[in-house]
């Protein structure tokens, strides 16, 4: 099964991302990462991104963690003195900011040998992450 799905990814991957082709791609991410066994918990940023765009209830444990990470970031902002600078560079923050997602995705690429250009070019990456906020 994975190189029939290497081979969809390629092609989808060296066209221009379309909203649908932004969900088949997450979608064939998944199924890659759930190839490996620690995939995961190896690339756990990556397998949040792709849940979110296909589930409409995040609870799994991936969704928990940043709900979590998020809940320590808010209250650390509250208390100023205390968390801010702390908490300044979170979890949480590089979720919110999407940096572990094309950081993540990135690394998943290369490893699998797949084109990188969607999160090396800042227009596709850009495009990708419209089409993404359109789907989630």
């Amino acid at each position: 099964m994975k190189p029939q799905i290497l081979e969809k990814l390629e092609t989808e991957l060296r066209q221009k991302i379309t909203e649908r082709q932004a969900v088949y791609i997450l979608v064939q991410l998944r199924k890659l990462i759930d190839e490996d066994k620690n995939g995961r918990e190896k690339h756990s940023a990556l397998n949040f991104y792709c849940d979110w765009a296909v589930h409409t209830h995040l609870d799994r444990k991936g969704a928990k963690r940043f709900i979590d990470e998020v809940e320590k970031y808010v209250a650390a902002l509250l208390d100023l003195e205390t968390g801010y600078v702390i908490y300044k560079q979170s979890d949480a923050t590089k979720l919110i900011s999407l940096d572990s997602f094309r950081q993540e995705l990135g690394v998943f690429l290369t490893e699998q040998n797949l084109p990188t250009h969607l999160v090396s070019d800042e227009k596709q990456w850009h495009d990708f992450l419209l089409h993404y906020g359109g789907i989630i």
